[in-house]
């Protein structure tokens, strides 16, 4: 008797792509986090005392709890930046990696490896935007008409005002391909879906391997279009 098929549920072959561009994207976004606060402490010359540089800027910037204290509005600030997390563990990538892990032992063992990988990129890109509140602004300037909304524009100011013009190409070139590899990771996984939890065993269990390739290259195009033109629609429509 032949064996028995797996089942559908575990982790198959379809899955390698995203997987292996997602890890990339992981190792890009590792890189890019954590070397580039290194340059911006060396670039000062043992001159670097950004705590008390953003006290005289806005004593809010140091404390836990932000500007104003204790009250209400920070807290729950705080709760829902920490309640983010917890959604994360419900995103395709790291659902993918529960179901093909061998056994509850490797559990153990990758939860401390996640914890301290998001420890450690975390910490670095928020202390990329305590450099940049302490590199380019001062007192009284409105921080908006130099970081952006919101401090966006912090890591680019970082990448342009602290690296050779040469490796500036390079760094952004890591930052694209970690969006990159994000995005079509997601796009296939969802086409995937697509194709095989829902035409496959719903519709029509039988279907070739060649047409279920071509629906999800269509279901891939389709998403990806739809995706791009909300993208384009809100950047013109937004300040």
């Amino acid at each position: 008797h032949p064996p028995p098929p797996p089942p559908r549920f575990f982790f198959n072959p379809q899955h390698g792509t995203p997987h292996a561009q997602e890890s990339r994207g992981l190792g890009d976004v590792y890189k890019r986090h954590v070397i580039l606060p290194i340059i911006g402490y060396y670039s000062f010359n043992g001159e670097f005392q950004i705590l008390e540089g953003l006290n005289k800027i806005d004593r809010g910037l140091i404390s836990p709890w932000g500007s104003g204290g204790f009250n209400l509005i920070n807290l729950s600030t705080i709760v829902g930046y920490i309640c983010i997390g917890l959604a994360f563990l419900g995103s395709p990538q790291i659902f993918v990696r529960f179901m093909s892990i061998k056994n509850e032992q490797e559990i153990n063992k990758g939860r401390w490896v996640a914890v301290l990988f998001t420890f450690i990129t975390d910490s670095c890109a928020v202390l990329i935007g305590m450099m940049a509140r302490y590199f380019f602004t001062e007192n009284g300037v409105e921080v908006e008409s130099i970081l952006g909304n919101n401090g966006q524009n912090s890591l680019i100011m970082m990448v342009e005002n602290l690296l050779p013009l040469l490796f500036i190409g390079f760094y952004m070139a890591v930052v694209l391909a970690a969006i990159m590899s994000t995005v079509d990771s997601l796009l296939v996984l969802a086409s995937s879906a697509f194709a095989r939890d829902i035409y496959q065993n719903i519709y029509n269990p039988k279907v070739e391997i060649n047409k279920l390739t071509f629906i999800s290259k269509v279901t891939t195009f389709i998403m990806h279009s739809l995706a791009l033109l909300v993208s384009i629609t809100f950047a013109n429509l937004t300040p």
